[in-house]
């Protein structure tokens, strides 16, 4: 069906546009009904990096030859305001490393599965990263995945007690 937001489809359109060259599937939009159709764009790192968040079925795979690559992404200011999920399959030294060192939390990380199969509705959701998702409490923004039930609990239930 169409894009709950109909202007959201012509920021997609200049995001299409400036990356035509790596789409491999669909690509079709209507703005004026908002229907985004299926979407690939296979971009290879070494092409540039993409921190767009998608409110569309558009997909922006990002192909690497060597582990080591990754840090151009990862470590790239633009990366830390929306990070949230990073999907591993096969094994990664480099995104070990994040965990181990704390620069990304084990529980945003998926290995070999797809987001859909772990998440159940009862789980936190999201990442740290502001931009991906948060709360705000008194006015300040706790950027973290978030749970409902939980936040609710934490941030006002136990505060008023």
């Amino acid at each position: 069906g169409p894009n709950s937001d109909p202007d959201h489809t012509l920021k997609i359109i200049k995001l299409f546009k400036e990356n035509r060259e790596y789409c491999t599937y669909g690509g079709e939009i209507n703005p004026i009904s908002g229907l985004i159709r299926p979407t690939i764009f296979e971009k290879p790192l070494s092409a540039g990096e993409n921190y767009r968040e998608f409110f569309a079925p558009v997909f922006f795979i990002q192909m690497y030859e060597h582990d080591s690559e990754l840090s151009k992404y990862f470590e790239h200011p633009s990366y830390g305001p929306n990070s949230m999920y990073v999907s591993v399959f096969g094994e990664s030294k480099y995104i070990n490393n994040l965990i181990a060192t704390g620069e990304h939390d084990a529980s945003t990380v998926l290995r070999n599965t797809d987001l859909h199969l772990v998440e159940r509705g009862y789980n936190p959701y999201g990442g740290y990263g502001a931009g991906a998702s948060c709360l705000y409490v008194n006015g300040v923004r706790i950027a973290k995945p978030t749970l409902p039930q939980r936040d609710i609990h934490e941030h006002l239930i136990a505060l008023c007690q």
